[in-house]
Formats: C-alpha cells, sequence, structure tokens
C-alpha cells in the first residue's frame, strides 16, 4: 500500500471516534417557556405529565433529548427576554404554554417549530392560518372556544340565583378575550344579569376589582383565562373568599386550591398531547401540517366547604353534573 493511502486511511479511522463522539452529543433540543411558576404544584404535576408521556414515546429526558425549562414565575415581565434567551439557544423546537408565553416566542422567532398549549382562539389571534393547516412554524391545542363564556355565566347563576351583577376580570392585550366578553354580555339579559369589565394588568388591578364587586349587593366575578390571573391565583381565592364574592374560575385546580366552582378544560392531558405533537416534529413531520387540536373534555368542579363558607347550597342537579366535588 502507498505511504500516502496508508496516511489516510489512518486518518480516517482516528476520526471515527470523534465522530460517533459528536453524534452521541448531537440530541434534540426542546425549550420551555412555562405560563407559571416553577414552585408551583401544578406545575410540577403537569411537567410530569409531559415527560411521562415522551417516555412512553421513546423519548427521556437527559438521555436521547434535553429539555430545558424557563419559568415566568411571579412576573410577566421577563417573559420577553425569556422568550429571547429560549431562541437564541437554538434549540430543535419550542413549546409555548399559554398565550402570553407564544405571543413572546412568535416576536422571537418565525422559523424555529413551536407547539402551543392553553391558547386560545389561535387563527383570530393571527398565531396560524387556519386549524386544519396551521402553516408556517407554529401548532399546538387550542383550549377554550367563545361559547365557553356563557356557560360560565350561566353555571354561577345557578350556584348563586341572587346574583343580579357580574364583575369580569380582563386583559387588555388578550383579543381572544374579547369573544368570551362578547358570549358573556349576550347571555346576561336572559339571566337578568348586568355586567361590569375590569381590565386586570397587575396584582393591584385585581385587588381593586374584587374590592369593588364586594361592595355591589348581589354581586358575582367571573376571571377569564390569562398570566395575570394565574399568577395571583392564591390572591384571588382568598380575597373573594373574605370578602364573600362568588366567583368563577376557569380550571378546575383554582376549584381545588379553594375556589368555588371552575368549569373549562382539563390542563393536566394537554401536556400529554403536546408530547405527543413533540413526537411527531422529532419523527419528521413539518409543524405547519399537523392541524391545531382542540379541547373535547370539559370538567366541572365545585368547592362545597367553599360554597357552605359564602352560604351558598349547591343545587342537586349541579352536583350531579359535576365531574368533582370538594367536600
Amino acid at each position: 500500500m502507498r505511504r500516502r493511502q496508508f496516511m489516510t486511511l489512518v486518518g480516517c479511522a482516528a476520526a471515527w471516534p470523534l465522530a460517533a463522539h459528536a453524534q452521541q452529543k448531537e440530541v434534540p433540543r426542546i425549550g420551555v417557556l412555562m405560563g407559571m411558576a416553577k414552585d408551583d404544584p401544578e406545575t410540577q404535576v403537569r411537567v410530569s405529565q409531559f415527560e411521562n408521556r415522551l417516555q412512553e414515546l421513546g423519548w427521556s429526558n437527559n438521555h436521547n433529548i434535553r429539555i430545558e425549562y424557563r419559568w415566568i414565575g411571579d412576573s410577566s415581565e421577563r417573559l420577553r427576554a425569556d422568550a429571547d434567551e429560549i431562541v437564541s439557544s437554538m434549540p430543535t423546537l419550542i413549546i409555548a404554554d399559554t398565550t402570553a408565553a407564544l405571543t413572546a416566542l412568535r416576536a422571537a422567532s418565525r422559523t424555529v417549530p413551536i407547539v402551543f398549549l392553553r391558547v386560545s382562539d389561535p387563527v383570530n389571534a393571527g398565531f396560524v392560518d387556519n386549524l386544519a393547516r396551521p402553516g408556517g412554524n407554529t401548532t399546538g391545542i387550542a383550549n377554550f372556544e367563545y361559547s365557553m363564556g356563557g356557560k360560565w355565566l350561566e353555571i354561577l347563576k345557578q350556584v348563586d340565583p341572587r346574583i343580579s351583577h357580574i364583575t369580569i376580570l380582563s386583559h387588555p392585550e388578550m383579543t381572544v378575550h374579547q369573544g368570551l366578553l362578547r358570549a358573556i354580555e349576550a347571555a346576561a339579559p336572559s339571566f337578568s344579569v348586568t355586567t361590569k369589565v375590569i381590565q386586570a394588568r397587575n396584582s393591584a388591578d385585581i385587588e381593586s376589582a374584587i374590592i369593588g364587586a364586594a361592595s355591589e349587593p348581589d354581586s358575582g366575578l367571573i376571571l377569564l383565562p390569562h398570566l395575570i390571573i394565574e399568577l395571583n391565583r392564591s390572591k384571588i381565592i382568598e380575597m373573594t373568599a373574605r370578602h364573600r364574592v362568588p366567583t368563577m374560575y376557569p380550571l378546575r385546580h383554582y376549584a381545588s386550591a379553594g375556589g368555588l366552582i371552575a368549569y373549562g378544560p382539563e390542563p393536566t392531558e394537554f401536556y400529554r398531547q403536546t408530547a405527543t405533537l413533540v413526537d411527531r416534529i422529532l419523527r419528521g413531520a413539518r409543524v405547519g401540517d399537523i392541524p391545531i387540536q382542540q379541547a373535547t373534555k370539559f370538567d366541572l368542579s365545585v368547592n362545597l366547604r367553599t360554597a357552605r363558607a359564602l352560604g351558598l347550597t349547591v343545587s342537586a342537579r349541579l352536583l350531579a353534573l359535576a365531574d368533582e366535588v370538594i367536600e
């Protein structure tokens, strides 16, 4: 064998272990922008559901994938910086938990694949072209449809038939809240209630709204889902109990934590569905071709202990419809 050929073979042989070692380290990286605090017990339940489902599909964190979390925590103002950091780390794909997280991530990148969850009306919000073929770099799971607004009002009125005025906590940057508000306001006359919308941008706005609702006789409160509401969950539940304001919450874990009543989709299932979408993308599916999934199951949770503290008697009919009754 000629010396040049021999040296070429030796050089290739020496490079093989290095190449193999490099390939072993090139595992898919998933950035996650969570719309909850890291130390929130509900967060840990949802993360476990997500990672357990990934394991069922053959993906193990720190083995053949790497998951890097960012936690919104107690401040929504870090959101844009967190989104920029995730995108600059050049992940394989990103998960956006909540509309606020998706808005920040879409502003940071229109090329990195994004899977969203807990987002309402992604078409009219401008996140995707349509539900069947989202297009672009985004797909995911939509949670609330506008008719839910009327249902919240109906259930709250059943819990306390005396209610004649409803205060609704919304957020000015959530365009999807307009559809929910229209549904509530359209249903209001048939339930003989008037409505008042309060824009809750921060904790102080929420506190003021609850005190204002408590000052009006026969008043109730409806919370539209948003990051600010989630971050102030404990304060809202404590204040509505102290000021004796019957309140409708958008998700089960509010009732579990002491809220009067909640009606909405079960969030933990969204995280399992998200893992399934991640699996499809990691195996080669084009993100813009994956149809948007929508919530199909909605849970009604009633906290009887809170109802009794408010002097309310929940009807046997409503209790029979409830998926969860908290004693």
